[in-house]
């Protein structure tokens, strides 16, 4: 798990304009999920904000965070 911040990230842009496929190749080449921007969130945490739901779950999916 990373903590290093970066401004920004291509997958917290994709994740925040809501580009599934885009999100998608990032996660698969390897992409980080757990990588803070330079405000500390999370690619997740943008798209929660943005109401970009298919990205949140393939988020949580790779994220391992589950809904009970």
């Amino acid at each position: 798990m990373s903590t290093q911040r970066a401004a920004f990230s291509e997958l917290h842009v994709y994740a925040a304009a809501g580009y599934v496929d885009l999100v998608r190749t990032c996660l698969d080449r390897g992409d980080d999920p757990f990588s803070m921007d330079i405000d500390g969130k999370y690619p997740l945490d943008l798209a929660i904000e943005n109401k970009n739901h298919e990205i949140v779950e393939m988020l949580r999916r790779r994220m391992w965070i589950y809904d009970e």
